[in-house]
């Protein structure tokens, strides 16, 4: 039997996707927790124990998941180096690294902006050469207070962000041994039994052959953590929905980079807006950008050719299907209609692109594959931004998409994945404090 079409009709995708707004009036919403662990009162760092130089990991920690930069006017509007689909950067990050015979567990802390050291145990054979392993995490309990368990969703496309961003980070340090896993299988550590239906990994990054990296010895072994309890009542179709992704024996499994190369890629993604507020977005100037490098990223870096890209040109009112190379006329009567809420503070109108990623119908997907759509789409939305931030315009992936208007004009989608709207604004000329 399929794996997507065993699911009740009333499935997941239905009841918290297209029918979120109406789900969320009654669904069950945990109170927000950042972090599934309770960390010690004397916290030990990564940099405390790391002795050896090694650029990767050095990197990845100074430009991981934390605040980028703040506005001067307004010092509560922050931008983060990943963007978000909903504003609420919820997943955590695990990272394992194995050295000699120790493996040592952190957790990202994001109001330290550092990794928090949470187990210490022996490994089960020696590493003459060091293996990082970054997992990113879904976490209900911090995106679950906000958006229930449409948040897992949320969650999925924040992990593609983040995924082509560590992408980016390894390749900028001629990174030769690296492989990524979609939803991987349970690793053998005393930090499984913490794995729930709440607190899982969406992706595993594995980083091998690493030299000169060297952690102290001083920290005895053992868990420095403890669970919080989060009291969550159970929820049928998602409930079913975990129960297949642990049970699917597809291997999603990437054996190589994914992403293209990007000339001073942390000075290009400070041109792209991260911002984590919808407030404001609004464009003063209209202007149009070649769009073969945005094309030629999107082709290159989409290798899930289930999901299909269109580029939306607002002034003309047209659309352009990346995979089918050609123009056609927007159904629309208004490019708004495809957002259910916000307008009051989104001016898409006066942008100049809108992208958007769908997942066409199939009979053949697994459970897997289906939310690897979201994944991989904001895989594609990263790219395509890196491509207009190189031609100064800003841009902002949004996931208040209203599903039905879209897939009523088209049809022979299942899902429309993600949205992204694009244009200039003042905040090219702005002065930022880093």
């Amino acid at each position: 039997m399929n794996p997507i079409r065993s699911l009740k009709s009333n499935d997941y995708f239905t009841e918290f996707l297209k029918e979120r707004y109406q789900t969320i009036q009654t669904e069950s919403r945990p109170n927000y927790i950042n972090s599934p662990f309770e960390f010690p009162e004397n916290p030990v760092y990564l940099t405390d124990l790391l002795q050896g130089g090694n650029s990767i990991i050095l990197e990845s920690v100074d430009q991981f998941l934390g605040i980028s930069r703040l506005e001067p006017e307004n010092p509560y509007v922050l931008h983060t180096s990943v963007p978000s689909a909903r504003s609420i950067q919820s997943n955590l990050a695990l990272l394992n690294i194995k050295s000699e015979n120790q493996s040592h567990w952190f957790i990202y802390s994001k109001s330290e902006q550092e990794f928090v050291l949470i187990l210490k145990e022996q490994t089960d054979r020696f590493y003459q050469e060091a293996e990082l392993i970054y997992f990113i995490m879904y976490n209900h309990l911090a995106i679950g207070k906000y958006y229930g368990r449409f948040g897992f969703l949320l969650s999925l496309l924040d992990s593609g962000h983040q995924l082509n961003h560590f992408e980016h980070l390894f390749q900028a340090c001629d990174l030769k041994n690296y492989k990524a896993e979609i939803f991987p299988s349970l690793v053998h550590s005393r930090i499984t039994p913490f794995f729930d239906e709440n607190y899982f990994p969406m992706v595993k990054m594995t980083c091998t052959g690493l030299k000169d990296v060297v952690l102290s010895d001083q920290e005895e072994s053992g868990l420095r953590v403890q669970l919080v309890d989060s009291g969550l009542t159970k929820c049928t179709s998602y409930e079913q929905l975990v129960e297949h992704i642990f049970t699917d024996t597809t291997k999603l499994v990437r054996n190589e980079l994914q992403v293209l190369p990007q000339m001073n890629y942390l000075s290009v993604i400070e041109k792209r807006t991260s911002l984590q507020s919808f407030e404001g977005l609004c464009f003063f100037e209209r202007e149009k950008v070649p769009l073969e490098s945005v094309v030629e990223k999107i082709k290159k870096v989409n290798s899930f050719h289930e999901v299909e890209t269109m580029i939306f040109d607002v002034e003309k009112h047209v659309y352009f299907n990346v995979r089918h190379e050609k123009w056609e006329n927007c159904p629309f009567e208004s490019i708004e209609q495809l957002l259910h809420d916000s307008l009051e503070f989104i001016d898409v109108q006066s942008s100049s692109y809108v992208l958007v990623t769908a997942l066409k119908k199939s009979a053949h997907l697994t459970v897997k594959e289906k939310l690897f759509s979201f994944i991989h789409s904001a895989e594609i939305m990263s790219e395509a931004a890196l491509a207009f931030a190189s031609n100064a315009y800003v841009s902002r992936c949004l996931r208040n998409i209203d599903d039905c208007t879209f897939l009523a004009q088209f049809p022979e989608y299942e899902e429309i994945t993600y949205l992204q709207v694009i244009g200039k604004n003042e905040w090219n000329q702005k002065l930022y404090i880093a």
